[in-house]
C-alpha cells in the first residue's frame, strides 16, 4: 500500500490511509469525485473488493470553469492526468476501478446506486461541492461514510457547517489533516 503514496496527488499520507480504512468494510460500491491522477482512488480501491467509481473531468472542461494558475501548474484538466490515472490503476492492479469521465453535476442527475463511501474532492466552489453532496450523499447507506477533502477551504467548511452537520444524518465526525469524515447514522 505504501507504493500508492508515489502516485501524484495533493493529499497527506494520513488522509490516504484514512480513505483506505473507510472503504475496507464496505459492502457497497464506493464513489470518488475528483480523481486527478488516481491517488485517492487507489487508496479507496485497495481497501475494498467493491467497485470504485472515479468521476473526474480529466481533460474535459465544464462550461463555467476557467482554470486557475494553480490548476494549470498541477496539470488539472489535461490529457496527461487522465493517462496517468489509467496507468496508475493498471500498475497497481486495481481492476475494481471504473473511471467515469464527465461533470459530476450531470452524472449526479442520473445516479441511483447505493454507496458504502463517498469521497468528494472535485471543484471546491460552494455550488459545486453542495451539488456533489446533494446528488450523491443521499445514496450513502446507513453505516456508510462521507468524506470531504480540503475542509480548510471556506466553501467546503461552509457546506459542513450549514448543511451537513445540521441535517442530523451524520455521526462519528473526525478530521484527519484536511479530510473531514463522518458515518451515516444507522
Amino acid at each position: 500500500m505504501n507504493g500508492l503514496l508515489k502516485i501524484k496527488g495533493v493529499m497527506y499520507d494520513s488522509e490516504c490511509f484514512k480513505l483506505h480504512a473507510l472503504a475496507e468494510n464496505s459492502e457497497y460500491p464506493v464513489l470518488n469525485i475528483g480523481s486527478y491522477c488516481g491517488k485517492s482512488t487507489a487508496f479507496l480501491a485497495s481497501g475494498t473488493k467493491q467497485k470504485v467509481y472515479a468521476i473526474d473531468l480529466w481533460d474535459l472542461r465544464a462550461v463555467d470553469y476557467e482554470p486557475t494558475e494553480n490548476d494549470k501548474r498541477r496539470g488539472y484538466h489535461q490529457r496527461a492526468s487522465h493517462e496517468a490515472f489509467i496507468a496508475n490503476m493498471r500498475k497497481y492492479g486495481l481492476t475494481n476501478v471504473i473511471p467515469v469521465k464527465g461533470d459530476s453535476r450531470e452524472i449526479g442527475k442520473v445516479w441511483n446506486m447505493p454507496l458504502g463511501a463517498l469521497f468528494i474532492d472535485g471543484d471546491h466552489r460552494y455550488d459545486w461541492v453542495k451539488s456533489d453532496y446533494d446528488s450523491f450523499g443521499k445514496f450513502i447507506v446507513p453505516g456508510g461514510y462521507l468524506a470531504l477533502h480540503d475542509i480548510v477551504i471556506g466553501h467546503v467548511q461552509r457546506l459542513v457547517d450549514e448543511v451537513i452537520v445540521p441535517s442530523g444524518l451524520w455521526t462519528d465526525i473526525e478530521i484527519v489533516e484536511t479530510l473531514w469524515v463522518a458515518r451515516r447514522k444507522e
